[in-house]
């Protein structure tokens, strides 16, 4: 390529010097016509230099070259992101087991006692009132020892209504099925406090986050899609792992297992299923460990390619 005509000043004297340099980069070393002292004359470029290194390539060191992280990382973020399939496959299989175990024709039994609430004796006299979803009611008249019992109890929300002379009335909000009932419903029985009052001062209590058996069966399915959509990206990006290639699609599997199991807490399948909590952490540990070892590779290629 021709020489381009490039101007400069004298770092010694300051006098203006136009010179023929090659179009090159890096600094030519000129002499200076009026002081004859050694000055450096960089050719002009577009868009212009703007670090030293582009001016002074040969005092820089040439940068290092591209370093890629082992295999054994890969590894170890593949074992993660496996492990976090087949944690949240088998929750998403037995969530949607359950969901079709709920449908089941079933009846229940419910026993307990009504009890003032100050000092726990029983009341007598107390009707107590079942009402289920599906219009099936009953009532009970409690006796000397304050027990009641109900049998022949569908499937899905219930609500229960006791009231007694001089007391406040109170509900409460119950649901049964073969995969979940509200606490205080099995053998033990339930206690129903009652305090003084009138119907002014009812209360209503809920015992359950599902009011009928179409936002149980809803819920728990919805969460077992939920954790099988994350259990399809992670396994996407093992796969990648495996294969040591787009780390991103194992970063993305990585946080897909660790956000897909906080569905189970937004939509109430925690409390009806308390175990579920256990597996459901361990993907979302696995998930972050995953993530973080497969971002570390593309952490890596950035640093070198600043270096460059």
């Amino acid at each position: 390529m021709a020489a381009v005509w490039a101007t400069a000043r004298c770092i010694t004297c300051g006098a203006p010097v136009a010179v023929l340099v090659p179009p090159t980069p890096g600094a030519r070393w000129f002499t200076c016509p009026q002081c004859h002292s050694p000055m450096p004359v960089v050719p002009p470029t577009n868009p212009p230099p703007i670090f030293s290194w582009e001016i002074y390539p040969q005092v820089y060191p040439a940068p290092p070259p591209l370093r890629m992280l082992g295999r054994p990382i890969s590894r170890l973020a593949t074992i993660a992101l496996v492990s976090c399939v087949l944690l949240l496959a088998g929750l998403a299989g037995a969530l949607a087991l359950s969901g079709e175990e709920a449908l089941g024709p079933t009846t229940f039994r419910l026993s307990g006692t009504v009890e003032l609430a100050a000092n726990h004796d029983p009341v007598g006299g107390a009707i107590v009132s079942i009402g289920s979803e599906t219009g099936w009611t009953q009532s009970f008249l409690t006796g000397g020892n304050g027990s009641f019992h109900f049998v022949g109890i569908p499937t899905g929300g219930a609500t229960i209504n006791v009231t007694a002379p001089g007391m406040a009335p109170v509900t409460l909000g119950l649901f049964f099925s073969p995969t979940f009932t509200s606490p205080g419903t099995g053998p033990t029985g339930l206690a129903l406090l009652l305090a003084p009052g009138n119907a002014g001062n009812a209360s209503t209590d809920y015992e359950t986050p599902f009011p009928d058996l179409e936002s149980f069966v809803s819920s728990v399915w919805s969460a077992s899609v939920l954790l099988a959509l994350g259990a399809i990206v992670a396994a996407a990006g093992a796969w990648m792992a495996y294969r040591g290639t787009r780390p991103t699609v194992g970063v993305a599997g990585g946080l897909s297992a660790a956000v897909a199991p906080f569905g189970l807490t937004l939509l109430g399948i925690t409390t009806a299923f308390p175990l579920a909590a256990l597996p459901a952490a361990a993907a979302v540990g696995l998930g972050l460990v995953g993530a973080v070892l497969e971002l570390l590779p593309v952490i890596n290629v950035g640093r070198a390619a600043d270096l460059g």
